[in-house]
């Protein structure tokens, strides 16, 4: 093992619902619901049972290279030229999976929170307070992350109070909308389980057996998928379906329409906990980024070159904050590839040239 501190199992199934929640809370109903109508909580379950067979095949390949991250590994599997470009490939995937979510958040922030403030205010603000916590040691990012995930309880039950003037006849008959309809809607899910990927890189660093790390795992991306289910569903039976196709960001109007005597805009608490969620996102990715870069250019530690990409984060952001449809359609293709299709490639190939861990030969 290398000589980097760990996260328990515990622990990393919290960074692991951190990895996934992400942006895809707030739009995730809109998505399905444009495509499934009624039927897009299913369309959902469908995108987390495809995420837990993804993560079975990530478990698999990562348990031949117990001790390396998919940046390393990759030579040993394609060769030093092959491995290095995929690494690329990668880096460049996560960093703009990473600069997405910084649009994303800065796009909420201006249009529901701070109209009149400068958007690179808010984008440097996020930029910072992640680089601070990148830096760590990633026992430390752990222990961050099993604070944060504490306050989706608190989401949950925001979302819960709305369910008094719920209609279920919405989401009746269950299928009505057909098979064809709800795959292509479990597509348009697929980007906000995005983050699973992770992974890949945190698997040398969590303590246990292979098994407890892929059931680690797995209990994360369980426990997210049951959420955004929940979310999914509550959203379906408050909004019709007609309404629902219309409403980009339905949970934050779902929230709005509560209020108490003390509290009259219910609604900036939830933004509040979920731009603490958004960070977790960001510094996760910014923490891959550096790693792969790290990586590359042969550096011990990652924080090494996270300077220069915390300010290539700022500016990437900047730039293509007005071509956002254009990088969401780039990140969800790619994702299709590098974090679908690519392990499984990896995998068969890591038995086909009967390579382990140092190159050895397997028995």
């Amino acid at each position: 093992m290398k000589n980097e501190t760990t996260v328990t199992t515990k622990q990393f199934i919290c960074m692991m619902i951190q990895f996934q929640l992400g942006i895809g809370i707030l739009s995730l109903p809109y998505m399905t619901a444009s495509v499934a109508g009624g039927d897009a909580w299913i369309s959902t379950a469908l995108t987390g049972v495809c995420v837990t067979g993804a993560i079975l095949i990530i478990g698999m390949l990562c348990k031949r290279y117990p001790s390396y991250t998919v940046f390393e590994f990759l030579e040993f599997i394609l060769g030093k030229v092959f491995g290095r470009i995929i690494t690329i490939l990668y880096v460049i995937y996560f960093f703009s999976v990473g600069v997405l979510i910084l649009i994303s958040y800065s796009h909420v922030v201006k249009t529901w929170l701070l109209p009149n403030t400068p958007l690179w205010f808010t984008i440097a603000l996020m930029v910072w307070i992640s680089f601070y916590l990148v830096k760590e040691n990633l026992r430390i990012i752990g222990r961050f992350f099993v604070c944060v995930t504490v306050l989706l309880i608190i989401l949950f039950f925001l979302v819960t109070f709305t369910l008094k003037d719920a209609n279920f006849l919405y989401i009746l008959p269950i299928g009505h909308m057909g098979w064809s309809a709800i795959l292509k809607g479990s597509k348009e899910a697929f980007l906000s389980f995005a983050g699973f990927e992770g992974f890949l890189i945190i698997y040398p660093y969590i303590q246990g057996t292979p098994t407890k790390k892929v059931k680690a795992a797995l209990i994360g991306n369980t426990c997210i998928t049951l959420f955004y289910m929940y979310i999914v569903c509550v959203t379906s039976v408050y909004f019709s379906p007609l309404e629902l196709k219309k409403i980009p960001e339905p949970v934050l109007y779902l929230v709005k329409t509560l209020s108490l005597h003390v509290i009259a805009r219910i609604d900036l608490i939830f933004l509040s906990i979920w731009i603490v969620s958004a960070m977790t996102s960001i510094v996760i990715y910014m923490y891959v980024v550096s790693t792969g870069i790290a990586t590359l250019f042969f550096q011990k530690h990652h924080s090494k070159p996270l300077p220069f990409i915390a300010i290539l984060f700022f500016i990437a952001t900047l730039i293509l904050y007005p071509n956002v449809s254009t990088l969401q359609n780039y990140v969800a293709n790619s994702a299709i590839f590098l974090i679908l299709c690519l392990p499984v490639v990896l995998l068969f190939l890591s038995y086909a040239r009967k390579k382990k861990e140092f190159g050895t030969k397997s028995s």
